[in-house]
């Protein structure tokens, strides 16, 4: 089973050294409680771990944060091959991997551990997470300090207004996954749902096209 058995009992070492003496009960915590249900619904399909990792990682991921922000980009993408196969995760912080593989006792970084544990498992996805040195992390650490100042949106009963004033927009041209106005949407980097990259590489004939610069 591997990695996952120290990140899926942390919480249960946790009540268990908690308790007053060995005949003692124990108190189980939500988090406790979460892993025992895991257990009992995956210890069958989880059960086994090859000796001999004959697996090649078809997509490399970097990735960095910083005070201002975070980044990441990815090398091989395939959608159509990550699913079932094994990803390597490059970090210059060795926190991050050390979170990954054995969770941590603060609860909030905890729960993202698992839940990456989680969309892994669901897609069959083996991560490999990896430190290296951030002389070999440039890229990312450009992109986690890279800020836009054009990020910005206006009030929502203001764009409301507007639409029903000149008729349903049918796409925002400059946006993002977390300020975009309308179900379809042109950003400025790459983000989740996306129409494409840069409005200008587009034609906006045959649109109602909401544009704020």
């Amino acid at each position: 089973m591997g990695s996952l058995v120290r990140l899926r009992t942390r919480s249960l070492y946790e009540c268990i050294m908690q308790k007053a003496s060995w005949d003692s009960p124990v108190f189980i915590k939500e988090m406790a409680f979460d892993e025992v249900v895991f257990w009992k619904e995956n210890v069958e399909f989880l059960n086994g771990k090859e000796l001999l990792d004959e697996k090649i990682c078809t997509s490399v991921v970097y990735t960095d944060a910083s005070g201002t922000g975070f980044g990441g980009y990815i090398v091989g993408y395939d959608k159509s091959e990550v699913i079932g196969q094994k990803v390597l995760w490059r970090t210059d912080n060795q926190n991050v991997v050390h979170i990954l593989y054995k969770g941590s006792v603060k609860s909030d970084l905890q729960r993202i551990a698992i839940t990456i544990a989680d969309i892994c498992i669901r897609v069959e996805i083996q991560l490999s997470p990896q430190w290296i040195p951030r002389t070999d992390n440039v890229k990312t650490d450009l992109f986690s300090k890279k800020s836009d100042c054009d990020d910005w949106e206006i009030k929502e009963f203001i764009f409301n207004h507007l639409n029903k004033k000149w008729g349903r927009y049918s796409i925002d041209r400059f946006a993002s996954d977390y300020n975009k106005k309308c179900m379809r949407f042109n950003s400025k980097h790459w983000c989740t749902g996306t129409e494409g990259i840069d409005a200008f590489n587009y034609a906006w004939a045959g649109e109602n096209n909401w544009i704020v610069r």
